[in-house]
């Protein structure tokens, strides 16, 4: 999507009725959804991985991936991370 389109949706948002945010929602989390199901299946098992987590890049092996999470072990522990916080170490 370019800048202009989404800068007219954006301004049309608040013309919106009640209904039409709820459709609107609606479709955001469905489009939501399908991202996170594409991230997901970038990623298998036994990858190395790295994410941020308080201004701090942590480490890890994915151990397990769930329906909407990637599980990853690392030095400290286990985390259970949204796949499009991941970065897949090369």
């Amino acid at each position: 999507m370019e800048e202009k389109e989404l800068d007219m949706i954006i301004n049309l948002i608040p013309t919106a009725t009640y209904d039409q945010v709820r459709i609107i929602s609606g479709q955001l989390k469905i489009h939501r959804e399908m991202l996170n199901k594409q991230s997901i299946n970038k990623f298998k098992v036994f990858d190395k991985v790295t994410f941020e987590h308080n201004n701090e890049n942590i480490e890890g092996t994915i151990t397990k991936i769930k329906i909407k999470r990637i599980a990853v072990n690392t030095n400290r522990g286990n985390w259970d991370v949204p796949a499009n916080m991941l970065t897949l170490i090369k």
